[in-house]
C-alpha cells in the first residue's frame, strides 16, 4: 500500500485540493452544477498529474540519485493523504490539515521514527 501511496499520492494532492475548490464554491452558489465541477476537478486534477510526471521525468540525470528519489516518494506518499481536506474543507480545519501533513512528512523522512513505529 505504501507504494501505491507514493506513486499515486500528487494525483490524490490535485484532486482534493480541486474538490476543496469547488466545495466552497458550491456552498457559496446553493449546490447549483455540483456534479459537473466535482467530475472536472477530478479530470483536470488527473491532467496536472500527468504535466507534473512529464516535467519531473525531463529532470531525469538530476533527480538520479537515491536522496532526490526518496525525496520525492516522501512527498508524494505525505500529499496523498490531503484527502482529508475534502472531509475538513473549512479555514481552520485546512490549517490543522497543512501541519498534520506536515508531520507526516516529518515522519516519513526520518528514517529512526519509521523503525520507531514499525517495531514490534
Amino acid at each position: 500500500m505504501t507504494k501505491t501511496l507514493e506513486r499515486h499520492g500528487l494525483l490524490i494532492f490535485f484532486i482534493s485540493i480541486l474538490m476543496v475548490t469547488q466545495l466552497r464554491w458550491a456552498e457559496i452558489y446553493n449546490y447549483n452544477n455540483i456534479a459537473q465541477r466535482l467530475s472536472a476537478a477530478v479530470l483536470i486534477g488527473a491532467l496536472l498529474n500527468w504535466g507534473l510526471g512529464k516535467w519531473l521525468t525531463s529532470f531525469e540525470g538530476q533527480t538520479e540519485n537515491e536522496k532526490w528519489q526518496r525525496r520525492i516518494k516522501d512527498i508524494s506518499f505525505t500529499l496523498s493523504f490531503s484527502f482529508l481536506w475534502v472531509a475538513f474543507h473549512q479555514d481552520g480545519q485546512l490549517g490543522g490539515g497543512i501541519v498534520f501533513l506536515f508531520l507526516i512528512y516529518l515522519v516519513k523522512s526520518n528514517d529512526k521514527a519509521i523503525t520507531w513505529l514499525t517495531r514490534s
